[in-house]
């Protein structure tokens, strides 16, 4: 079985999908947060499981 990976979050990556939660809720409904907010936690949990699936970082090579 292959390994599953640990996602990490820098401070300000987590301060931006809070603000953008924020955004989305307030602008159009908690129902639209949630939406994107469950999109989200698919594709990290896609990342996490299969990361050769993601797109290799440019600038940090072990991203």
């Amino acid at each position: 079985m292959a390994e599953i990976l640990e996602l990490l979050f820098s401070p300000l990556a987590l301060e931006k999908i809070e603000l953008l939660l924020d955004y989305l809720e307030a602008k159009y409904s908690r129902e639209s947060r949630n939406q994107y907010l469950d999109k989200l936690k698919k594709k990290l949990e896609q990342v996490r499981e299969y990361p050769e699936s993601a797109t290799r970082s440019s600038k940090y090579a072990n991203l």
